[in-house]
């Protein structure tokens, strides 16, 4: 830490110091290292004339980059000596990635996909800023959803709205969860397939053929209409194995990073970390400790943990897979076509980077509108009318089909009402 710190401490003196192989520091007056020099002692030029070739504007670009350097390396100091590991100032600096979780200040709504309503470019700017939500303030204290601490088995305290919306993004409430999932989901599929890769998402009965399935009546009492699966990958990619996508909320369990700054890691890559271990455990219930269920898994290789942050930001595997993305697309190594790489890479980067700090965005939104006196009230009464909403809809489908479908089925007869034949199913 001391040449580090030596670079901290000089870094807001007067003096300015730069360090290179041949000569290991030459202190530059303060005003000499400013950009608008011109470098009249012509020290610096001479300094750095093998390094970068004559001409002042590669000397310049030179300064500029220490100069950045320098300051970012006393932003990082300031922020780690100063605020604590929970602040969330400090959480927001170290945990947004500049490749995914700034996308919402350097993007351009150009398409749907990068469209923010002001809500969600509020919600967005306060998390990554490391600022209170704007709309959580608004209903600070209260109760979410009627949800309860639960400790072995007990109720306890209930869930209040904080000043950041951490802890509604912790809960699941409602399907808040599963539809941030599941557009994130399907806007990694759709890029795979705009890339031209093989992909199949949810794939269910996988594993089913290897799987005791039993009795009809008793999969379906207890599996519902699907059959035993064991797993179900969110994604299995061709030659490239099996990926689960998950989320993580803002919880103590994930953030801020336990331990050391040296052995700190980051959150989703900690939730990353557990996947493989958490389908093989899946596999030894279902099939025994060494069965035909566990050698399959095996035999696709590790499960790629593609896991989004609360600050929008990737797991490593999540970044390195948008890589074979736009490799498929250009068809080709990205290495031997570094121009047409880096601009899909950075498209890819930017669709998936939005759509998960908005997906983020509408968590929050979306569990906010069950908060209040009459929130819980509101919450258990979604259920009941999605029963009795479910309840009309059977019944439609049941007349449709004693009505017309029976007697005047489309040509072949039987079988569902086909697209543009109307009826409950159908459509129109």
């Amino acid at each position: 830490m001391g040449k580090a710190h030596h670079r901290f401490r000089d870094a807001a003196a007067a003096p300015r110091e730069i360090e290179d192989q041949d000569l290991k520091y030459v202190r530059i007056p303060a005003e000499e290292f400013a950009v608008e020099s011109s470098d009249p002692s012509g020290r610096l030029a001479e300094h750095f004339a093998g390094k970068c070739g004559p001409g002042f504007g590669e000397v310049r670009t030179r300064m500029v980059q220490e100069l950045e350097r320098v300051r970012a390396v006393r932003l990082l100091y300031d922020v780690r000596v100063g605020l604590s590991v929970s602040d969330h100032r400090r959480m927001a600096f170290e945990y947004c990635c500049s490749k995914t979780s700034m996308q919402w200040a350097t993007t351009l709504p150009t398409s749907a996909e990068l469209e923010m309503s002001n809500d969600q470019f509020v919600e967005i700017a306060a998390r990554c800023l490391g600022l209170p939500s704007p709309t959580a303030l608004e209903r600070l204290g209260q109760v979410i959803a009627g949800k309860h601490h639960v400790r072995k088995g007990q109720a306890m305290e209930e869930w209040v709205v904080d000043a950041f919306g951490d802890r509604i993004s912790s809960l699941s409430i409602a399907d808040g969860y599963t539809q941030r999932h599941d557009v994130f989901k399907w806007e990694l599929a759709w890029n795979m397939r705009w890339a031209n890769m093989h992909c199949e998402v949810e794939v269910f009965s996988l594993f089913a053929g290897l799987i005791a399935q039993g009795p009809l009546a008793a999969i379906v009492a207890t599996y519902g209409k699907w059959k035993r699966s064991g797993m179900v990958p969110d994604f299995q990619i061709r030659e490239k194995g099996l990926a689960e996508l998950k989320f993580i909320g803002a919880t103590p369990d994930h953030y801020p990073a336990k331990g050391s700054l040296q052995r700190r890691v980051a959150p989703v890559e900690k939730r990353a970390a557990k996947l493989q271990k958490e389908y093989e455990d899946k596999a030894r219930a279902v099939d025994g400790p060494e069965g035909k269920v566990l050698a399959k898994l095996r035999g696709f290789g590790p499960v790629k943990g593609f896991v989004v942050g609360v600050y929008g930001e990737f797991s490593e595997d999540l970044l390195e897979f948008v890589k074979v993305v736009a490799a498929s697309k250009i068809r080709r190594q990205l290495k031997d076509a570094q121009a047409a790489a880096s601009v899909v890479v950075h498209h890819i980067r930017r669709k998936l980077g939005i759509v998960a700090l908005k997906s983020n965005a509408d968590f929050l939104l979306h569990g906010l509108k069950w908060c209040g006196a009459s929130g819980a009230e509101a919450y258990k009464g979604r259920k009941v009318k999605m029963w009795e909403n479910e309840q009309v809809r059977n019944e439609m489908n049941a007349d449709w089909y004693t009505t017309f479908h029976r007697s005047h089925g489309h040509f072949g007869g039987g079988g569902c009402p086909r697209p543009g034949e109307g009826g409950p199913d159908g459509e129109l």
